[in-house]
C-alpha cells in the first residue's frame, strides 16, 4: 500500500513538472545558453521555449522580461525592451543570476563577447 502511494506521488510530480518550460532557477540557464550560441536572433525553436517561459504562470517576472527581450532581439535588444530591462535590474526582487543575465543582453551587438561569453558560462552552471 505505502509503496502504491509513493508511486502515485512520483508520478503525479512527474505530470506537474512536464508541463513547465523550465523549473524554478534553471530558465535564466536556458537563456543563457541560448545567448551564447546567439547569432543575431534567436531561432524559431528558441522563440518557442521562450513563449513558454513567458506564458507560464509561475515564471517570475524578471525571467518574463529576459525573455520577451531575448526573443525581440534583432542583433541588438531593442529600447522598449532595454528600458524594461534596467528597470528589472533595479528590482531588488530579481535575481542575482537575472540581472546578469539582463546585463549582458544589454550589451550585445550581434553575437556575445568573449567576456560575455565566459559570464554567461557560470550561469550555465
Amino acid at each position: 500500500m505505502k509503496t502504491a502511494i509513493l508511486y502515485s506521488l512520483v508520478i503525479l510530480s512527474f505530470v506537474l513538472l512536464a508541463g513547465r518550460p523550465a523549473l524554478a532557477g534553471s530558465a535564466i540557464s536556458m537563456m543563457a545558453g541560448m545567448v551564447m550560441n546567439l547569432n543575431h536572433h534567436p531561432d524559431e525553436l528558441e522563440k518557442k521555449d521562450l513563449q513558454k517561459i513567458i506564458d507560464d504562470k509561475a515564471t517570475p517576472e524578471s525571467e518574463r522580461v529576459l525573455a520577451t527581450a531575448l526573443m525581440n532581439m534583432n542583433h541588438k535588444v531593442g529600447d522598449a525592451d532595454k528600458a524594461k530591462l534596467e528597470m528589472m535590474m533595479d528590482d531588488k526582487s530579481a535575481s542575482a543570476g537575472a540581472k546578469e543575465l539582463a546585463d549582458i543582453l544589454m550589451n550585445i551587438n550581434h553575437k556575445p563577447s568573449d567576456d560575455a561569453k565566459a559570464r554567461l558560462k557560470k550561469l550555465m552552471e
